[in-house]
């Protein structure tokens, strides 16, 4: 296994992808670790276009970061500068926080549904009774 860098692949299927990557030589197999989709975005401001992109999970319906890539099925590929690494580190943690906050929900909605999460925005009779009883005991 070659070692490990954070590369930009162009996939024969058109998709543009960001993740970790390192080459397995024996299998001709490129192993990527918590790939993300590069979607396109496009916004008109003060007259003007803007383009961009933004990343999202490359694989909504599983739990698993890491993936074989047979070479074969990738059309190229290029080291990101530091810039795209960044944003692309910054995107993978926000993304696994939102999921964090996800979960917490969930279990919170189980075990005690009085209980408040942070950065959970509750529901209006929550907040409601909240208020009430902080204004009653002031």
């Amino acid at each position: 296994m070659e070692e490990e860098f954070y590369a930009t692949v162009k996939l024969i299927s058109g998709e543009e992808i960001i993740c970790r990557l390192a080459y397995l030589t024996e299998e001709d197999t490129c192993l990527i670790h918590e790939p993300m989709l590069v979607e396109h975005v496009s916004r008109r401001k003060s007259n003007q276009n803007i383009t961009g992109f933004t990343l999202t999970e490359w694989i909504h319906s599983t739990f698993d970061d890491l993936f074989l890539l047979p070479r074969e099925h990738i059309l190229t590929m290029t080291e990101c500068c530091e810039k795209v690494e960044k944003f692309y580190l910054k995107c993978l943690s926000d993304d696994k926080k939102a999921k964090s906050l996800l979960r917490q929900q969930k279990e919170r909605n189980r075990d005690n549904p009085e209980k408040i999460v942070p950065g959970y925005v509750g529901s209006v009779d929550q907040t409601r009774k909240i208020l009430e009883k902080i204004f009653k005991g002031s």
